[in-house]
């Protein structure tokens, strides 16, 4: 079974053309460190798009939502279930992956996700705070009030 690592590497992935037309870089991925035992908390803060929206977490590992009863290397947390949610790290080989997905409705799978002009702004994000994400789900300009939720990894 191919890794995460894999097929999305260590470093966040930085979406180019849209950071270059903006001046500012933006991000197709994003990557924290993290330890088995560490806690992931998300907090929703605005969904503002005709389409449902969210956020995969994904690590080489195990990732526990308790309130959901899953254990798996990757969850979906959907804006229109929950505000807040907290992850716990059962295992991992020390990265979580962060990006946004959203589901049009128009039979393309369970969710979609890093299309060419998806992107999200990271603020704080070399820090141990809290981390703000403003996502754009896809589309030219960017709308980075489509997703914000902010990630704590404590």
């Amino acid at each position: 079974m191919k890794k995460q690592r894999d097929w999305l590497g260590i470093e966040p992935i930085v979406n180019r053309p849209i950071s270059e037309g903006l001046s500012v870089e933006v991000y197709q991925v994003y990557v924290h460190s993290i330890k088995p035992g560490d806690v992931v908390r998300v907090r929703i803060i605005q969904q503002r798009c005709k389409w449902r929206q969210g956020i995969r977490l994904s690590t080489d590992g195990g990732l526990s939502d308790d309130e959901e009863g899953s254990n798996s290397n990757a969850v979906i947390l959907w804006a229109d279930e929950r505000k807040t949610h907290k992850i716990r790290v059962t295992d991992t080989e020390g990265f979580l992956w962060v990006y946004n997905v959203w589901d049009t409705g128009l039979g393309a799978g369970p969710f979609e996700s890093l299309s060419d002009t998806s992107c999200m702004r990271v603020t704080n994000p070399d820090s141990d705070a809290t981390v703000r994400y403003e996502c754009s789900a896809f589309g030219i300009p960017p709308d980075f009030g489509s997703l914000i939720f902010e990630l704590k990894v404590t």
